[in-house]
């Protein structure tokens, strides 16, 4: 359910030219010895060049010029992360 709801607020918190980055969301889990990693991903590459991470923190152009980025996955994903933690603490104060 995580998952899902990062997606969902990484999608609407992405900024949108096309939408395509917007669009490419997903979430995947993996068991590992520790415990389950949950991961969320962006399919949106061009050139090699994964998109969400140039709209997040910036980069330059093909004419020399410097595109600023935007800071929009930490704003997205804190109430997620806030969410998961506060599950997490619950389960281990009935424990």
């Amino acid at each position: 359910k995580y998952g899902q709801k990062g997606v969902e607020a990484l999608a609407e918190a992405t900024p949108k030219a096309t939408g395509k980055t917007a669009a490419s969301w997903s979430y995947e889990i993996k068991m590992e010895k520790t415990g389950a990693v949950l991961s969320w991903k962006n399919a949106n590459i061009v050139d090699g060049v994964p998109i969400a991470v140039i709209l997040q923190y910036g980069h330059g152009t093909r004419n020399g010029g410097y595109v600023e980025g935007v800071d929009y996955i930490n704003p997205a994903m804190r109430p997620i992360f806030e969410r998961i933690a506060a599950r997490a603490w619950g389960e281990v104060r009935t424990e």
